[in-house]
């Protein structure tokens, strides 16, 4: 076994993840990228596990996503839940639906633009609005 990998092994990189190379390191970070349901690893997680910081796993792994090797489906989510919110990416959410609807894609540029807003800031008020229904009585 080479040294770098039983090093990887124990989770220990010695500060040496920059010599590895990408394969050696996608080696160590994939299987714990892949973890699902109660197992799901945060890059923060994944990355103390392995003796990196979180934006470490994170170039390691948009080098992967750029070489095709990461199925966005089943990545690690960026960050574990936020007082019981659980946070995602705003274009990973939204681009299937608007490559699948390009009115709505022209929908939202056009509220966007006409009020100022960011994408995010327009989904939060159409959250509100939803909550405002829901939660109003008369």
């Amino acid at each position: 076994m080479n040294t770098a990998k039983s090093n990887l092994t124990k989770g220990v990189f010695n500060g040496d993840i920059e010599r590895l190379s990408f394969e050696e390191r996608w080696a160590e970070i994939e299987p714990l990228y892949y973890l699902t349901g109660d197992e799901r690893l945060t890059l923060t997680q994944i990355g103390h596990k392995l003796g990196i910081g979180a934006s470490q796993v994170s170039r390691v792994a948009r080098e992967a996503r750029d070489r095709g090797l990461v199925d966005r489906r089943n990545a690690a989510p960026r960050r574990s839940p936020y007082k019981g919110i659980s946070y995602g990416s705003m274009p990973a959410a939204m681009l299937p639906t608007a490559q699948a609807n390009p009115e709505f894609r022209n929908w939202v540029i056009v509220q966007t633009a006409t009020s100022g807003v960011t994408v995010c800031e327009l989904a939060i008020s159409a959250l509100l609005d939803t909550y405002y229904e829901e939660t109003q009585t008369d």
